[in-house]
């Protein structure tokens, strides 16, 4: 066998453990942009009119009650989470209670 033939060898045997790999990562790729994001998830935007004294605890966001516990995640960057402010909730829905995923602050101008 010559040594081009080798190298051939050799590149497609790369490329199978490439395409491989990149076959085995994209599926925890997508689910972390998914999670990270809120993927599908319903979501509202509104004023916050009602919140716990701290996170976890029932949240009142466009007239709507959210439960927020401890795997809800919170995104402060727009500013903080208090009454008046405007706030984005993606949620799942358990029985009839509204679990909160996320609960972003959002510009003012956003709910207006």
């Amino acid at each position: 066998m010559s040594s081009e033939e080798n190298q051939v060898k050799k590149l497609s045997g790369l490329n199978l453990v490439l395409a491989t790999s990149v076959a085995l990562a994209l599926p925890f790729a997508v689910n972390s942009a998914f999670a990270k994001g809120g993927g599908n998830l319903p979501r509202i935007k509104g004023i916050v009119s009602s919140r716990p004294a701290g996170n976890i605890g029932t949240w009142v966001v466009g007239g709507q009650r959210f439960t927020a516990n401890r795997a809800t995640q919170f995104d402060t960057v727009e500013g903080p989470l208090r009454v008046g402010s405007c706030a984005k909730v993606r949620y799942v829905v358990s029985g009839s209670i509204k679990v909160a995923q996320e609960i972003d602050s959002e510009p003012i101008t956003d709910c207006r």
